[in-house]
C-alpha cells in the first residue's frame, strides 16, 4: 500500500504533466532553452499569438478587465537590435512593458503583481531563515506586500503601481490603442515616467520616489485606474536571469539556480490581476528546459547554496 506522501507526490506529478500539456509546449522550437507563452491560468485573455516575442516586438491582447499591448525582452536573447538598444549600458536582465486601457474603474491597491506557484516549494530553507530575510527587507517592501511561501500554493504579491519601475498616464485615444507603437518612451524604448494626469502635485515625478509614495496603504486607496485613460507600466529586474533561471544577487560571487526550489513550475513573467476577483489583466509565463529536465532527473539539493559563477559579457 502506498504511503500518503507517495500518493501526494504522484498526484503532483500528474498535475504537473497536465499543466505542461495545456501550455502550448509543442510549439517550443528545438534548440531554444526558454519558451515564452501566455499563461493558461488566464484563459479568458486572448493574445495575437500563442508564442510570444522576447525581442521587443509588440503583441496585442484583450481580456475581460484590460485591453492593450505588450513588449517583452530578455538580455542576450536572440539577435535583436531593439533589445541591444534597450539594454545598452544597463544592468537589467529582463523587462516588460504593458500599455493599455482598463475596462472598469479599479482602485490602485486592488491591482497586484507578483508570483504564484501551483505546487509547494522543494528544498526550501528553514522557515526562520526565510522569515528573517523578509523582516530584513520589510522597510523596502510596500505595506500591502503579502507573502506565503509555506503553503501548498506559495505566492507573493504587491500593488502593481509600487512594483513597476516606470509608470505613466496619458489621455485615451483609440488611434493609439490600435497602433503598433508604445507611446511615451525614449530612444532606447524605456518608458518615460509621467503621473501629471493623476492631478496631485504630491506624487513624485521620479519612478523610485513614486514607488515609495504608493507603498503606503493610505496613498493607494485614494487613486483609481480609470477607463478613460491610457496606462503604461514598465517592469525590469537586475537580479533574475531567465536565460539560465538563476538569481544573480552579486555575480559572479553570489548566484544560484532556482530550478530545484520551484518544484518544476514556470515563472510568471508579465502579470497583473484584480485582487478581489482574482481575475488577470494579463499573464505570461517563461519556461526553461531545465524545468523539464529537473522533473525527470529529480535532482534535489539538501539546502539553499551559493556558488561562484564565471562572469559573462
Amino acid at each position: 500500500m502506498k504511503s500518503p506522501s507517495s500518493a501526494k507526490k504522484k498526484k503532483e506529478r500528474q498535475e504537473f504533466f497536465a499543466y505542461i500539456k495545456e501550455s502550448n509546449l509543442e510549439k517550443w522550437p528545438e534548440g531554444n532553452e526558454i519558451f515564452y507563452t501566455p499563461s493558461i491560468r488566464a484563459p479568458l485573455i486572448k493574445y495575437e499569438s500563442a508564442r510570444l516575442s522576447l525581442d521587443g516586438k509588440i503583441t496585442k491582447f484583450d481580456g475581460p478587465l484590460f485591453k492593450g499591448k505588450m513588449i517583452s525582452r530578455i538580455k542576450h536573447h536572440g539577435q535583436s537590435t531593439s533589445n541591444e538598444r534597450y539594454f545598452s549600458k544597463k544592468s537589467r536582465k529582463f523587462a516588460w512593458v504593458v500599455q493599455g486601457r482598463f475596462k472598469k474603474r479599479i482602485r490602485f491597491d486592488h491591482v497586484v503583481t507578483g508570483q504564484e506557484f501551483e505546487r509547494p516549494f522543494r528544498n526550501r530553507p528553514n522557515a526562520q531563515v526565510i522569515k528573517r530575510g523578509i523582516e530584513m527587507l520589510r522597510n523596502r517592501l510596500p505595506e500591502s506586500f503579502e507573502c506565503d511561501l509555506f503553503s501548498s500554493k506559495p505566492r507573493f504579491e504587491h500593488p502593481l503601481i509600487c512594483g513597476c519601475n516606470s509608470f505613466r498616464v496619458d489621455p485615451y485615444d483609440p488611434k493609439i490603442e490600435t497602433s503598433d507603437k508604445i507611446i511615451g518612451t525614449d530612444g532606447s524604448g524605456q518608458v518615460i515616467e509621467d503621473t501629471s494626469l493623476l492631478n496631485d502635485a504630491d506624487i513624485p515625478k521620479n519612478g523610485e520616489k513614486r514607488k515609495k509614495f504608493f507603498s503606503k496603504n493610505e496613498a493607494l486607496k485614494k487613486y483609481f485606474f480609470e477607463p478613460d485613460k491610457l496606462y503604461t507600466f514598465e517592469f525590469y529586474s537586475n537580479w533574475f536571469n531567465p536565460l539560465d533561471f538563476r538569481l544573480d544577487l552579486a555575480p559572479p560571487i553570489l548566484s544560484f539556480d532556482l530550478t530545484p526550489y520551484f518544484n518544476g513550475y514556470p515563472l510568471l513573467f508579465a502579470m497583473a490581476k484584480e485582487k478581489s476577483s482574482n481575475e488577470y489583466l494579463f499573464a505570461t509565463e517563461i519556461w526553461h528546459r531545465k524545468i523539464l529536465r529537473f522533473e525527470v532527473a529529480k535532482t534535489q539539493p539538501k539546502r539553499l547554496t551559493f556558488r561562484r559563477k564565471n562572469s559573462r559579457a
